[in-house]
Formats: structure tokens, C-alpha cells, sequence
């Protein structure tokens, strides 16, 4: 593998003069900030471009990166194969509500007779029903993924009925890829290729790496700031596209409605809007999601403000547009040890650029006290496809969780940062919704995934009269190494007090 590394003090070069002469003050203030704040945080390197109105690109490196230096998109790649999939839609090539089984009867085989019910927009719009998955390769370990059929095998069940509940999910856009492929002849990379990637002159971007060739790739760094090989992973559809930030601009310029005409104005819209929220429940009130991008969930249905991060094991990246504006905002890091890096840069350039903020979703207030209703034992299990897990809950009346798992005994509880009581989230578009959500460090999901390594579990629990429903997200590690995480379903009742 043949890698160029820049290992140089902070180094900005400017890729083009950006904006006119009159707001020279304005983009200097702009650069500025932004070196300050990779200074601070001691970030090696990053790429910031900036779309105007006009449809100019202009371009930012900082640190080690040069405007050709690849990083990876991490989910923003979730955007692309949506637009390769509205593009199909609109030719006549397939059809957003027909069942994805339809199109692959071959791959979809759970046995769960509502997998006829999934159709290819709930797999674009997460709510078919599957929940978070992901596993992580890395560039100098021997370990080859597995093929997208022998995941959905494996972990393609369903949480949900499908079309009622958002659930992100990289399998789901990792099954988008095999329908592209299916319904263009081709594979995956060669459809995004031809409908997507040469369309809008986006040379230098593909779909997972090739050490091969005489590429400049990002140095990626760990959450210890090491030097980590390059990443990809097992859905290639949903996370593995690596790029230019100018390429990422430019596909942002497309959304904006600048550009060739790849397909209809009406299906490029349909991709601004959101489910109903009558009909789709968000368990995090922040969470609106259209085809292929996050929503401002506001805005109701006119979509001003659009948006999608990724992050991966040392990388992270947005892409965020301002349709009504005409501006779009892209910037790649390559760290894990900094969250949120990419986020923080693009709220400068926003902040700076835009008379229009970025919009407070959602007030979430962290319960100060908890109901006396939801005092007491409850009992169930995670339900995992090697059977269940006894798991037990007891509310406190100091709001404290304490989870404890049955065999073997283990009682944790859920504390960290500001604690996890009894969280009460208070969304300001679609009333008041109750529950719980902690972390705990445990290594007793023992599935045959999860029991050769150290494990996190997010628990995310909703109240329905006298029952607890929700997730369990494990989260393993592998030498330090983001390495898998799953979904698995949770249920618990309340525990009758004994006489």
C-alpha cells in the first residue's frame, strides 16, 4: 500500500479564493476560526468546502491534507446510494413502494413473514423495521466481510412492523446496494459510478479503498490519538464511500438544484420529506429522516435545512444544505478522539455564512425527578436470535436504573456523564415522550457475536401502561478498536410486589 503522508506543522492552504472581495473580511474571520479550533483540539487535518449560490465550489485543507487527499464519508455515503436509488425510481427502473423481496428473492430469507411488507422506502427512510448494526474492518487485519445475504441471515430481523418506527439502520442501505445492483445488471460501485459519480464529475471518490493504487489517502486517528489503518466495512452502501471534500461539495451543489439534471425536480424534492409523525414513531424527538438525509423537523413540509454526518474508527465527516439559500457546507476529518470534530467546523462556516442558525430540534430536559408510577421491579429479556437473556430493571425513588442481568447475577447502574435517571424528553413538535436511556458496561450478552469481547449496552426503554419496550444496543471493542455493534429487541413488565 502506497500512502503519501504530509507530517507537517498546521499547515492551511487555500484551494481557490472562495468568496468576492467584498466579504474577503468575512472569509478571513471564517479560516480563522476554523484554525483555531483544529489548534485547540490538536486535529492533524481537515477539508472545508463551501458552495455559494452561484454554484462556485470553493475549497479549505488544513494540516497534513492537500485538496486531493481522500477521507472517508463514513454515512454521508447513506446520501449517495439514496440519490443513485430516487434516480432508478424515477427512470422507471424500480419502485419505492413495491417490497425489497420483490427484487431480491434470492437475499431476503428471515423467516418473518412481515419482510413481505418492507418495502424500498422503509429501507431508505430507516423504518423497516431492522435495527443499528455495523462491523468494522480494518486495512491490516486479514478478516474479509461477509456477504450482505449471510447478513441479513444473521441479523435480519425485525424489531418493528415495518413503516412504524425509525430505526437507523446500515443493513438496510447495505440491502439498497444489492437492489441497484440487481436492478441495473452491475454492482453497487459500478451503479453509483455511472449514475451518480461521473454525472457530477466526482472523480475522486468510490466506494471502499484500494491500496493498490497511488492514492492520498488521510492519516485516521483513534480515540487514543494513534495512527489507525484505513476502515470499511460490511455494507458497503451504507458507510463506505471515500472522497475529496470539493467531490462532497459538488454533490451537495446537486441537492441544492444546481447541476445536471440527474432526475426530475418532483422525485429530488421527495427526498427533502420526512415521515408523517402520526404515523412513524421517533424515539429521539431530534430524529427526522426524509430519503437519504436528516430533516429539520420545524420546518414542516418545506425542507429548509438538510443534513447527514458519519463517523467511523478515525474519521468523521458533514454535509449540511441550505436549499433556500443556495449554500451547502462539507468538511471530512480524519478523528475519532475529538467527537463531533466535523459537526463543530460546519456550525462555524454556518454560523458565519447563514442568517438562517441551525435549528434547535428539540429541547431535551434530563428528568430531575421521577413519577411515582414508575417506581419498582420490572422484569422481561433481551431477545436475542440464540434465545433469551433474563434482565430485570429496578426504578429507584432517588431516579436512579439499576439493571441487573439474572444469570450470571450482576447489578450495574446506569451512571456517566450527568447520570441516566428517568430521562423525560420534552419534544416541542410532538408533545412529551418518557423514558429511559443509560449505558452499562457489561459482558453478559453472551452471544456467540459478543462473548470473546468487552461490551458496552445502550439501553433505550418507552413506557406503554405497564410495560417497558425498547432496544438493547451492544457496542464491542476489539483491542481498542471500534469494532460491532447490534440491535436486539427488549421487553420487560412490571413485577408484581410479592404478599
Amino acid at each position: 500500500m502506497k500512502l503519501k503522508l504530509y507530517n507537517c506543522a498546521l499547515l492551511v492552504i487555500l484551494a481557490t479564493v472562495w468568496l468576492p472581495a467584498q466579504t474577503s473580511n468575512q472569509s478571513d474571520r471564517i479560516h480563522a476560526s476554523i484554525t483555531a479550533y483544529l489548534e485547540r483540539q490538536h486535529i492533524p487535518s481537515a477539508a472545508v468546502a463551501i458552495v455559494e449560490h452561484s454554484g462556485a465550489v470553493h475549497e479549505w485543507t488544513f494540516g497534513e491534507a492537500d485538496p486531493g487527499t481522500r477521507y472517508p464519508f463514513a454515512s454521508v455515503t447513506k446520501s449517495l446510494t439514496a440519490t443513485l436509488i430516487m434516480i432508478l425510481a424515477d427512470r422507471g427502473e424500480l419502485d419505492l413502494d413495491t417490497p425489497v423481496a420483490q427484487y431480491l428473492d434470492s437475499i431476503i430469507t428471515y423467516p418473518d413473514p412481515r419482510w413481505e411488507r418492507v418495502t424500498v422506502r422503509n429501507l431508505l427512510t430507516h423504518t423497516s423495521g431492522m435495527g443499528m448494526y455495523y462491523r468494522i474492518y480494518y486495512a491490516d487485519e486479514s478478516a474479509v466481510p461477509a456477504p450482505v445475504s449471510e447478513l441479513i441471515e444473521r441479523h435480519g430481523y425485525l424489531l418493528h412492523d415495518p413503516g412504524t418506527h425509525f430505526e437507523y439502520s446500515n443493513l438496510g442501505y447495505a440491502i439498497l446496494g444489492e437492489v441497484a445492483a440487481r436492478v441495473t445488471g452491475t454492482s453497487f460501485p459500478a451503479a453509483l459510478r455511472t449514475y451518480v459519480l461521473d454525472p457530477l464529475e466526482m472523480q475522486h471518490t468510490r466506494i471502499g479503498v484500494n491500496t493498490q493504487e497511488d492514492i492520498l489517502y488521510a492519516t485516521l486517528y483513534g480515540i487514543e490519538r494513534e495512527q489507525l489503518p484505513l476502515v470499511f466495512t460490511d455494507t458497503p452502501a451504507a458507510g463506505d464511500g471515500y472522497g475529496t471534500v470539493g467531490d462532497l461539495a459538488r454533490f451537495g451543489a446537486y441537492h441544492l438544484g444546481q447541476g445536471p439534471e440527474l432526475m426530475s425536480d418532483e422525485a429530488r424534492l421527495e427526498m427533502y420529506r420526512g415521515a408523517d409523525t402520526t404515523e412513524v414513531t421517533y424515539a429521539n424527538p431530534c430524529h427526522r429522516y426524509g430519503l437519504g438525509f436528516y430533516l429539520d423537523p420545524s420546518a414542516g413540509p418545506e425542507a429548509v435545512y438538510l443534513w447527514h454526518d458519519g463517523g467511523v474508527d478515525g474519521a468523521g465527516s458533514t454535509l449540511r444544505l441550505l436549499p433556500g439559500q443556495g449554500i451547502a457546507v462539507a468538511v471530512l476529518t480524519p478523528v475519532t478522539f475529538t467527537v463531533g470534530a466535523s459537526d463543530s467546523i460546519a456550525d462555524i462556516v454556518l454560523t458565519a455564512l447563514s442568517s438562517q442558525k441551525t435549528p434547535a430540534a428539540c429541547t431535551q430536559v434530563d428528568g430531575t425527578y421521577t413519577p411515582a408510577d414508575w417506581y419498582g421491579e420490572w422484569s422481561g429479556e433481551v431477545v436475542t436470535p440464540e434465545g433469551g437473556i433474563p434482565l430485570s430493571i429496578d426504578i429507584r425513588e432517588d431516579s436512579m436504573v439499576v439493571a441487573s442481568f439474572v444469570q450470571p447475577q450482576s447489578s450495574m447502574i446506569f451512571t456517566g456523564g450527568a447520570s441516566f435517571p428517568l430521562r423525560i424528553i420534552v419534544d416541542q413538535f410532538g408533545g412529551t415522550a418518557n423514558r429511559i436511556t443509560g449505558w452499562i458496561p457489561t459482558g453478559l450478552i453472551n452471544t456467540s457475536e459478543l462473548k470473546d469481547d468487552f461490551h458496552i449496552v445502550l439501553f433505550e426503554l418507552t413506557r406503554s401502561g405497564e410495560v417497558l419496550q425498547g432496544t438493547a444496543k451492544a457496542f464491542a471493542t476489539n483491542t481498542g478498536r471500534e469494532g460491532f455493534g447490534i440491535t436486539y429487541p427488549l421487553r420487560l413488565s412490571r413485577m408484581e410486589e410479592a404478599e
